[in-house]
């Protein structure tokens, strides 16, 4: 899944902007990618999605996936609709519309495969299955009661191939901050919501932070430099991959993070130790990320911006460097993408590692890429045009 895509992590909002965490990466040295024969790989921008008016311009973009036969679809929260193109760009319809009933959706979000059906996760009506065309096939749909306070009910997030839903229990960001949920759980279930096993459970350490000024004012969210394990799943939800990245304490001159690709039924298949040299997260850094969220947070409230820098400085939990892996993604051919090291001028680095998570290529995307889907041939991202608007963007992988 995509690191804002195929996960109800990435529907929770941030507490601090990308444009900060930009900033501050911007003197940050490239992370050595693994020298174990992996080779250099180029890309190739190809094809652009979304018009700029009529049914075919875009919105904010939650998830982009791609059909067997090429086809690109996209889902939009605030249009309430999944937009289809065909492989050229062309715009062919829209899937859904806003309403409780068949075919219809509240927040669209995470995008998956069932063979040829589109699956379309919606965070309050359940996962909606359609066939390429729009038609709709049936709603798989339940909420089972958590206990130990996490916030909310498991939910399911994808059919499997072999009648079983892969389910979330999410956790409330008050929940992890306080302390009364330590971990995120992914479950196996049946179409019913019977659950049946426990795939992942993943340490929310890192995950979250929470910032105060008075009495009044308070803010929490995503921590600015989250070190929380990562997860991913391709689009046919195959396996999982799993990524425990806690950043390495000061001076460290090498440090190592895992990588962990589980099966369906929770069975570890493959698992990797990776090894780099740690960024040291500077004060400087810490300072730049402060002043910019600080600063747009007291504009958006009307408050004196030095307590909001203040706050953001002195209470947010800070690591000694640099998370080593930024955002991962994977593909129905068992690779494994990984976003090694924050934005470096107009490029950022991916290692891909195979099915057994060896290194088998390097690639730089362009920075400002939000990538949402990796296949064996290109890689999907949103750009943003001309007054902000989001656009689709291929990019082929010359290998």
């Amino acid at each position: 899944m995509g690191s804002a895509g195929r996960s109800a992590l990435a529907a929770r909002p941030a507490l601090l902007g990308g444009a900060a965490l930009a900033a501050a990466l911007a003197g940050c040295s490239d992370t050595p990618a693994p020298d174990r024969g992996a080779a250099t790989w180029t890309v190739e921008r190809s094809t652009v999605f979304g018009d700029t008016d009529g049914p075919g311009a875009l919105s904010q973009i939650f998830d982009v996936d791609v059909a067997s036969d090429g086809r690109v679809v996209l889902s939009e929260p605030q249009f309430t609709r999944v937009a289809a193109f065909a492989p050229d760009g062309t715009f062919l319809r829209e899937i859904g519309r806003r309403g409780e009933g068949p075919g219809e959706f509240l927040i669209p979000g995470a995008l998956t495969w069932l063979a040829d059906t589109l699956v379309v996760t919606d965070f309050r009506l359940g996962l909606g299955l359609f066939d390429l065309e729009g038609g709709f096939h049936g709603r798989v749909s339940f909420q089972i009661p958590t206990t130990g306070g996490s916030g909310f009910p498991v939910m399911p997030m994808a059919p499997l191939a072999d009648g079983g839903v892969l389910a979330l229990a999410p956790v409330a960001t008050g929940a992890a901050l306080s302390g009364a949920v330590s971990h995120e759980v992914w479950l196996r279930t049946g179409r019913g919501g019977a659950i049946e096993d426990t795939l992942l459970r993943l340490p929310l350490a890192g995950r979250f932070a929470q910032i105060r000024v008075g009495e009044g004012q308070g803010r929490s969210g995503q921590h600015p430099t989250a070190w929380g394990t990562l997860t991913a799943m391709p689009p046919s939800m195959g396996f999982l991959v799993a990524v425990d990245r806690v950043p390495a304490e000061a001076g460290a001159a090498e440090h190592t993070f895992q990588v962990v690709r589980v099966d369906l039924h929770g069975d570890t298949v493959a698992a990797a130790e990776v090894s780099y040299a740690p960024t040291a997260l500077t004060a400087a850094h810490r300072d730049s990320i402060a002043q910019a969220e600080g600063t747009a947070w007291a504009e958006a409230t009307g408050m004196a911006p030095g307590p909001a820098v203040d706050a953001y400085r002195d209470q947010v939990p800070w690591p000694d460097s640099w998370p080593p892996v930024t955002a991962l993604l994977a593909a129905d051919d068992g690779s494994v993408w990984l976003r090694r090291e924050g934005p470096v001028a107009d490029s950022v680095a991916w290692d891909v590692l195979d099915a057994e998570l060896e290194p088998v290529g390097r690639v730089r995307l362009p920075t400002a890429l939000d990538v949402k889907v990796v296949t064996p041939g290109a890689v999907y991202g949103v750009e943003l045009g001309e007054l902000d608007v989001p656009r689709v963007v291929r990019y082929a992988v010359r290998r």
